[in-house]
């Protein structure tokens, strides 16, 4: 086993507000996504530990995180946070509007990440169309629908910009529910794995 780096400490301000976050019911998860977040910043270890601690009801322990270093940029490996380590995997070729948060026991959520610099109105609404229990949209698609600009860089999404040029944002389109449930529950019961 290769050792790294120590872990980085979270900061230990906890007088952070509340993360912005909305969670689809527990039930069932049907979509691209389990809810959506909205960061005040594009500083990941700044972030954890306000979504760590308003996800524990619905993970426990948060053990890991998957995230875009395009949205995101550089992290450490590892941080600690109350006396845990929590890993921290960055990929280059991964969807910049999702988050992946794991816990111990192997639950995870994917979150719509909507960029810290959104207006709050479309923020709003694009919080609220991630978390609707019945929707089926991409990522990309949610933000377009809310008019924020996929990606590393935020702003009105193609279309939604104001002047003689510009026509009405492009309709987006529904998917066929995607029931996720290989390697994923919310009840805590199994991982959905055959047996063997």
């Amino acid at each position: 086993m290769t050792s790294g780096p120590p872990p980085t400490p979270f900061p230990a301000d906890r007088s952070r507000p509340l993360p912005r976050l909305r969670l689809k019911p527990p039930a069932l998860p049907v979509g691209h996504v389990d809810g959506a977040w909205w960061p005040r910043s594009r500083d990941l270890v700044a972030e954890l530990p306000a979504l760590a601690g308003a996800l524990a009801d619905r993970l426990g322990v948060v053990e890991r995180v998957v995230f875009a270093r395009t949205f995101w940029g550089t992290a450490p490996e590892h941080v600690e946070f109350d006396g845990r380590t929590v890993t921290l995997l960055g990929f280059a070729a991964l969807d910049t509007d999702v988050v992946q948060v794991s816990s111990t026991d192997h639950r995870h959520v994917d979150l719509l990440v909507v960029p810290p610099d959104a207006d709050g109105r479309a923020a709003d609404r694009a919080l609220a169309l991630a978390s609707a229990s019945d929707h089926t949209r991409l990522p990309a698609q949610i933000l377009a629908a809310a008019g924020i600009a996929s990606g590393p860089t935020s702003g009105p999404a193609s279309g939604s910009a104001s002047g003689p040029a510009s026509g009405p944002a492009p309709a987006v389109g529904e998917h066929p529910p995607v029931h996720r449930t290989r390697h994923r529950t919310h009840s805590g019961r199994g991982r959905g794995l055959p047996t063997g």
